[in-house]
């Protein structure tokens, strides 16, 4: 399990926290209930991520949001081409993801490269039904 995925930075913030006195305790169980649910949505597939990596995914021509290794991230895929003579399937030349959390490079495997060409290449059409495409 990964740190994001265990919350341990939670954890770790919540042990340096201050409290008052005065402070009962169910008011602490909620405030570090309400912590852990904001990491927890923070860290999802339901998260579209910081302004930066959402337009980063938007520029591509295939962009999904998945959580590879922990991490929530775009995954994209550009420049998709074919050329049958030479046994070139159709799929994209360019694969790449960008962390949800702070738009920056997220690295990707070459096992995951190979998946999410196929993925990509399913789900963008060669022969599109707009003519002008």
């Amino acid at each position: 399990m990964t740190d994001i995925q265990s919350a341990s930075i939670v954890d770790a913030f919540v042990k340096t926290m201050k409290w008052s006195d005065a402070t009962p305790e169910d008011v602490r169980s909620l405030v570090v209930m309400n912590l852990r649910g904001f990491w927890q949505w923070m860290h999802s597939d339901a998260m579209e991520g910081c302004p930066s990596g959402v337009d980063q995914a938007l520029e591509a021509r295939f962009r999904q949001g998945v959580t590879i290794r922990g991490i929530p991230v775009w995954v994209c895929a550009d420049d998709f081409t074919s050329d049958r003579s030479v046994g070139q399937m159709w799929g994209p030349e360019q694969i790449w993801a960008i962390r949800r959390d702070d738009g920056t490079e997220f690295v990707l495997s070459d096992e995951e490269v190979g998946h999410w060409a196929g993925v990509a290449s399913d789900s963008i059409s060669e022969f599109p039904d707009d003519p002008d495409w």
